[in-house]
């Protein structure tokens, strides 16, 4: 069985994740609905999730029951998360997650991102 891994591309510091806001004062064009809302909803989410990937962070997910898991973000999208643990790639379904947060492995895990 072969393994393919796919370079994720660094960015310099600071071109952190950012959502870029129009720049004209027209409406924002209209967007795939992917919440409850109808209107899209992720852009703080994907952001996040951005800046963690590209500076391939290591990241605790805490579970819906509690169960951590401690890995990097490889690749995200709507509805899940691609972690590397371990050496496994694990997908992780966003609608079983608590939170996530920078792992910093001496007891605190807590840091400005």
């Amino acid at each position: 069985m072969s393994e393919k891994w796919i370079e994720v591309p660094r960015t310099n510091r600071t071109d952190k994740a950012r959502v870029q806001k129009p720049t004209s004062r027209q409406a924002p064009p209209q967007q795939a609905s992917t919440g409850p809302a109808g209107n899209r909803t992720s852009y703080v989410q994907d952001a996040f999730y951005q800046h963690l990937m590209t500076e391939r962070s290591l990241v605790e997910v805490v579970f819906l029951d509690g169960e951590p898991l401690i890995g990097v973000i490889d690749g995200f999208d709507t509805y899940a998360i691609l972690l590397l643990s371990q050496g496994e790639e694990i997908l992780i379904f966003k609608s079983a997650i608590r939170y996530i947060h920078l792992y910093l492995g001496d007891g605190n895990t807590e840091k400005n991102v």
